[in-house]
């Protein structure tokens, strides 16, 4: 999700913010046919004190009005916030569509994500709602617009379940927009379609956008190279069957996004 956020200093002991707006990334994996249209995503449209927040705590709540019908209660989300510090915050989704959670951090934004040397990792759910993990490393070239590497991939529900190791892989990615979204696409990865945020120069949120297969994560720079180049680490986590549950997003959804100064992602069930 995406969206800014402004201070109105409305009332004590909890001060209101305001969304001014923003955008987001919603899929279900198929299990109840949710998802947000792609390549647009959801529109985050302007709220009056949508976040409500006790100073003295850190805890309050986040309303998202959205132009999906089909996400949270009419296309409206209700999220609970935990603020540990200004820069960061625990969130849970606070409404009687779905559980989630996740966090939500503050943005430096980026025009573009530079050329150079990257490692991932990313874990989510194939279309059998099965765990998948996956791991490699890539290349950003051509002034930020293809990508090329090799991962290793765990998939739970494939055959055999055997780990595979050093697959090749090719494709594009474009540049963050004014939210600092953007997209990575290659038919070589068993998640075809990832969408990306920006939180900042060292991180970047993910999302799997196939409409069969979820997953969500993050990307953290490593220590520079000789090259000066930066490398970067994207994960997801999901949970194998253990009493009832097939995987930790069975049956339910991830987003993804970014408000005004902040990124954040949730994932859960339905």
């Amino acid at each position: 999700m995406a969206r800014f956020l402004r201070s109105r200093g409305i009332g004590n002991p909890r001060r209101r913010w305001n969304v001014l707006g923003g955008e987001q990334d919603y899929n279900d994996a198929d299990f109840v046919g949710i998802q947000s249209p792609e390549p647009s995503g959801d529109i985050i449209l302007p709220g009056s004190g949508a976040l409500v927040v006790d100073p003295a705590t850190g805890q309050g709540t986040l309303t998202l009005t959205t132009n999906n019908p089909n996400v949270g209660e009419g296309g409206y989300e209700t999220l609970a916030v935990q603020f540990v510090n200004l820069n960061h915050a625990l969130i849970v989704q606070f409404d009687g569509s779905a559980t989630s959670s996740g966090s939500m951090d503050l943005q430096t934004l980026s025009s573009a994500l530079n050329d150079g040397n990257y490692a991932f990792t990313l874990t989510g759910e194939d279309p059998g709602y099965a765990s998948l993990v996956l791991g490699g490393v890539f290349s950003i070239s051509s002034g930020g617009t293809a990508v090329s590497g090799t991962f290793d991939l765990d998939d739970f529900g494939a055959t055999g379940s055997t780990p595979t190791l050093g697959t090749p892989f090719t494709g594009t990615i474009t540049g963050p927009d004014a939210f600092g979204r953007g997209t990575i696409t290659s038919a070589d990865l068993p998640a075809n379609a990832l969408n990306y945020y920006v939180v900042g120069p060292e991180a970047i949120r993910i999302i799997d956008v196939d409409p069969s297969d979820s997953g969500v994560g993050s990307a953290f720079g490593q220590a520079r190279v000789p090259s000066a180049m930066h490398r970067w680490k994207i994960h997801i986590r999901c949970r194998e069957q253990r009493g009832g549950w097939k995987s930790l997003c069975r049956g339910g959804h991830v987003c993804h996004g970014f408000h005004g100064r902040h990124v954040h992602w949730l994932r859960g069930r339905q």
